[in-house]
């Protein structure tokens, strides 16, 4: 399911967003009238039954999102001005276009298929001009400063509930000064250890573990209001990362792992290292022409390349955690787990990088537009067989979803001035969102229908 943070990381420099919600949206959901009897409610005597989706119903907020799932998915990859960025929870979508008339366009298209499905737009809750700076689930998101923020509201609530659970409390002072000394001395080494390797961490992303969750909180927040003190030290910490040109990522590390530092290095989690068939990758890299030298996300057992970048310390490893080393002058291979995709197309998009990405084929995920506006030739379709995907530890075991998953070996860049001259060579797509495809009664010349639409080019699928 979509959230905010979804949002967050398709926003683009400068680019211009949108806002649709739905009027009654559950209200449009029928429900089978054998199924009516179990939404029965009793009020003042009267026996009612709901005959569409019920407000307050546990399941309906991840049943209506599912529902739509088809919907955000034709606009995603169909129509006229292809691979509109969208994100939808509930009744909520957020809309996104690199410029105003593509983001005028992604809403023309969103409401158009919303309309001819039956469902009604809010005028009043939707942002239906472009703009660069929208509220969106209590959040304020700006594309110009690239920057979140909560809105004066939401800011307010957070005050009060922090201001009513100070009253309630009955702390003693003693037990109020040994933790804030412990949150404190935790935040000042964060600080000083920055402090110390400021030639090394300069213009660079620092990852910084802490054993202490408030102390994470606490600077992942940016501050904090609960103490004066340790909101200074924080401010203060954030204020040397901006003079140095330092992003800061602090995550939270048990205390036994502290202290062991290779004791999770030496954990099998064999769930970890599935990967692609050797003699598959070989026919798929061919049929690319292109040869990576280097693979962002293995270990020894599965590596595909010479070079390889891990998770975790690793033998043989060029580094730790591909996404603190620059992809810029690399020709890359990344099979990533499919839950930080988006994450690595941004990196992709930001960095100028060009390299083969492996990804399933689901266009009705958040960041398949992300992924085929920076195609730069046609994707493939890896063949579907049990063996696709392996564990080198446990080479007999099949994967649980080899029967269903179909996975797609994609060329992209960052380099727009190389995805232009890909478009170059597609054919005009004509087909327009949610339109029933005209009978023919010329054969296709490939009867698969895997294809996909960017910017008004239709781009083939290529079976291996």
């Amino acid at each position: 399911m979509g959230t905010v943070w979804t949002a967050i990381s398709l926003m683009k420099p400068g680019c211009y967003m949108a806002s649709i919600d739905l009027k009654d949206a559950y209200y449009c959901v029928p429900v089978d009238q054998e199924h009516q009897k179990y939404l029965k409610f009793m009020w003042k005597g009267t026996l009612y039954q709901y005959t569409c989706y019920p407000n307050g119903l546990a399941c309906c907020p991840r049943k209506f999102t599912k529902l739509m799932k088809p919907v955000y998915c034709t606009l995603r990859q169909a129509g006229r001005q292809a691979g509109h960025l969208s994100v939808g929870y509930i009744d909520d979508s957020y809309l996104q276009g690199n410029d105003y008339d593509q983001c005028l366009e992604n809403i023309k298209d969103t409401i158009t298929l919303f309309s001819k499905l039956g469902l009604v737009t809010h005028p009043d809750k939707s942002i239906l001009q472009p703009t660069q700076q929208i509220v969106f689930w209590g959040f304020q998101l700006n594309s110009l400063t690239m920057t979140v923020s909560l809105t004066p509201e939401k800011a307010c609530k957070v005050k009060d509930a922090c201001a009513n659970l100070l009253i309630n409390a009955s702390p003693t002072i003693r037990e109020v000064s040994q933790v804030l000394g412990l949150l404190t001395s935790k935040i000042k080494a964060v600080l000083l250890g920055l402090q110390s390797f400021d030639k090394v961490v300069g213009g660079k992303h620092v990852k910084v573990l802490v054993d202490n969750t408030t102390a994470v909180s606490c600077i992942n927040q940016m501050g904090t209001c609960h103490s004066k003190d340790l909101n200074c030290l924080v401010i203060s910490i954030w204020e040397w990362c901006i003079i140095h040109s330092v992003w800061l990522t602090v995550a939270h590390i048990p205390v036994t792992e502290n202290v062991i530092a290779d004791q999770e290095s030496r954990k099998i989690r064999s769930e970890t290292e599935w990967a692609l068939d050797l003699r598959t990758f070989q026919r798929a890299v061919k049929e690319c022409g292109f040869t990576p030298n280097i693979d962002l996300f293995a270990s020894r057992l599965n590596t595909k390349c010479t070079k390889y970048v891990s998770y975790r310390p690793n033998p043989g490893a060029q580094a730790v955690n591909a996404f603190t080393i620059p992809w810029g002058n690399l020709q890359f291979y990344a099979f990533s787990p499919f839950s930080i995709i988006l994450k690595v197309l941004h990196k992709v998009n930001c960095e100028i990088a060009t390299g083969l990405i492996v990804v399933p084929h689901w266009p009705t995920q958040s960041w398949w537009p992300y992924l085929t506006d920076m195609l730069i030739a046609k994707p493939i379709i890896l063949p579907r067989k049990p063996d696709l995907l392996y564990l080198p530890s446990e080479p007999q075991r099949i994967h649980p979803l080899s029967k269903t998953i179909r996975l797609l070996l994609c060329k992209v860049s960052g380099d727009y001035s190389r995805v232009k001259d890909f478009r170059t060579q597609l054919h005009v797509s004509y087909y327009s969102p949610g339109e029933m495809v005209l009978g023919n009664s010329i054969q296709h010349t490939c009867d698969s229908g895997n294809s996909t639409v960017i910017s008004g080019r239709l781009i083939p699928f290529q079976q291996l």
